[in-house]
């Protein structure tokens, strides 16, 4: 079983839900981005979601795009991110998932980059470029590093992929809660509900829901149909205003 796993198992063992912030790396500076993660940590996020940029985010609303463009412009690539993380690791253990697209890997060197998760205790990967008809691509490293790829699930999936998304996939499942990009939008909770429910019956992963979730009510509602959330655009928008108070509200929405 890998960390990952086990972190969100026994979170499930104990009826708790888990907090997922996604946070663009470098978009104001490194050292803003060190503070916020430990900060995301101190207020209790469950991990941490590490966007590295990239030019052409097909998965990305306008909020993590135009962070991305920012990220980029003041020189993040992959080396700046794993820098980043190594000096995280010099004072904490926070769970950390990069959430990347291929080519920013590739260029990087596929071996190089799973090697270095490895080694900075980077627990598992999100490709939204990646289907699993291309998993063979990365998969060798995936496995030889122990590093958990986190498949995603969108509500145009078939049910019946599931099983195969699983049989890839490991840590979690990625449950994109609405169709379309990221970023705040109203979510249609009642078939979400239903969704959340079918697809757990097939899942042998735990299910993690992002995708316009921004409000303390967003968690509140989403957490009881799914073993937790993730919350990017939202989370990125307040520390641009400096809104760590109602950032702290929202991770403490999950647990009430």
């Amino acid at each position: 079983m890998s960390n990952l796993l086990k972190l969100l198992n026994e979170k499930k063992q104990k009826r708790e839900k888990a907090f997922i912030p996604y946070i663009m790396v470098g978009e104001d500076s490194l050292e803003r981005t060190y503070k916020d993660i430990l900060f995301l940590e101190k207020e209790g996020a469950t991990l941490i979601e590490l966007g590295i940029p990239f030019s052409d985010p097909a998965s990305d609303g306008t909020v993590i795009q135009e962070s991305g463009i920012k990220a980029l412009k003041n020189g993040v690539n992959v080396h700046k991110v794993f820098e980043l993380i190594s000096k995280v690791r010099e004072i904490s253990e926070v769970p950390l998932v990069i959430m990347s697209y291929i080519n920013p890997i590739f260029k990087f060197g596929l071996e190089e980059f799973f090697k270095r998760s490895s080694e900075l205790s980077v627990q598992g990967v999100i490709l939204p470029d990646v289907p699993i008809e291309e998993f063979s691509f990365i998969e060798k490293y995936i496995k030889k590093y122990e590093i958990d790829y986190v498949p995603l699930y969108s509500p145009t999936t078939p049910l019946e992929r599931i099983k195969d998304l699983c049989e890839i996939g490991s840590g979690f499942l990625y449950v994109v809660t609405s169709l379309g990009v990221t970023g705040e939008k109203e979510i249609d909770k009642r078939n979400l509900e239903d969704s959340l429910k079918k697809i757990r019956e097939n899942s042998t992963l735990p299910i993690m829901a992002g995708f316009g979730i921004s409000s303390k009510e967003d968690v509140k509602e989403i957490k009881q149909y799914s073993d937790g959330v993730i919350v990017g655009s939202k989370i990125i928008k307040l520390l641009r205003g400096d809104g760590y108070a109602e950032i702290s509200e929202l991770i403490k929405a999950v647990r009430e």
